[in-house]
């Protein structure tokens, strides 16, 4: 289960009629880097008093499996300049930013527990250990254009001509962060039986604590396209073991604190 909402800025600023700074635009994605699709398993012994051992094996992945998985933090401005008595703007900039962030997670969970059995439904409690190794992926993609008109005398004729200078800079990056981390886990579970042999599986577990700072990582590719007029250039480079996050693209904090829920059936294969 996880909640996903939006912070958003607008920003106009008029200078005066012919120059100004026009559309800063920030949209934020509030979100948990621990939802998404996950796998699982588990294997235990019942003890004839009640008491459970279990092993429980977790795997997330949303940067692969990622269609429950949309969250990202976009920033975009444009800028115009015009002088006195101009018809067209002196310069034109666009900027757009689009980060993104994708986890994941494996962890083993050794876990014990009791189990307490009634007529038709049992109950099954549980406290344990959560050895997770957790990965956090980041996209990051910036466009840059920009415009800039001047004029100039054209000799042998009346009048001026516009020159246009084009740039245009686009770029991807991607780092990846890793933690491994050990932290509490929590599950209760209802079984109602239908039969001996036959059983509605209901959970639900906690992983509090799943959260780090992070402040360095790998930047393994990089990659720009850059345009000036009519001539173009292409950088594309993997880079290892470089410790490098520019400012602003991180969060303070990657969260990814779980609640999950689960229903089934459980059969018992039992004489």
């Amino acid at each position: 289960m996880y909640y996903t909402g939006k912070d958003t800025v607008y920003n106009q600023d008029y200078i005066h009629k012919y120059r100004y700074a026009d559309t800063i635009f920030t949209e934020c994605g509030k979100y948990n880097m621990g939802n998404g699709f996950s796998l699982g398993s588990s294997m235990g012994y019942l003890t004839k008093i009640g008491l459970k051992f279990d092993l429980d094996i977790f795997y997330l992945n949303n940067k692969d499996i990622n269609f429950l998985y949309n969250n990202y933090r976009h920033e975009w401005n444009m800028a115009y300049g015009w002088n006195f008595g101009d018809s067209i703007p002196k310069y034109y900039n666009k900027y757009e930013q689009y980060i993104a962030y994708y986890s994941s997670r494996f962890s083993l969970i050794p876990k014990i527990g009791y189990v307490h059995d009634f007529k038709d439904f049992s109950l099954e409690y549980y406290i344990g250990s959560c050895f997770s190794d957790i990965t956090v992926y980041v996209y990051y993609n910036g466009y840059d254009e920009s415009v800039t008109n001047t004029t100039g005398v054209v000799h042998g004729t009346f009048g001026e001509q516009i020159y246009h200078y084009y740039q245009l800079e686009e770029s991807v990056s991607k780092f990846k962060y890793n933690k491994k981390l050990i932290t509490p886990y929590f599950q209760l579970k209802c079984n109602y039986k239908f039969n001996p042999n036959l059983s509605l599986n209901m959970a639900a577990s906690v992983s509090p604590f799943m959260s780090f700072n992070k402040d360095k990582g790998l930047y393994y590719y990089y990659g720009r396209k850059s345009v000036y007029d009519d001539r173009e250039f292409l950088q594309e480079q993997e880079l290892e073991m470089i410790d490098i996050v520019p400012q602003g693209i991180k969060p303070n904090r990657y969260n990814l604190n779980v609640i999950n829920f689960s229903l089934g059936i459980r059969y018992y294969f039992q004489k």
